[in-house]
């Protein structure tokens, strides 16, 4: 598969920063396999969403 990524960082001061971002990522043709199926969870052979936001303090 493929993915797009969205990402920002903020750096608030020299001990603090902020990273949030937004993927997509793009099943491929290996998760339409009659052979893989199966083992799939539910909606496991679909396009995925991810979120994500992170914080970092320096000491």
């Amino acid at each position: 598969g493929q993915d797009v990524e969205l990402r920002a960082q903020w750096e608030v001061s020299s001990n603090l920063d902020f990273d949030v971002g937004y993927a997509h990522w793009f099943k491929g043709s290996y998760f339409d396999s009659p052979a893989i199926l199966p083992q799939m969870p539910a909606g496991g052979n679909k396009d995925s969403d991810y979120f994500f936001a992170a914080m970092r303090v320096r000491l």
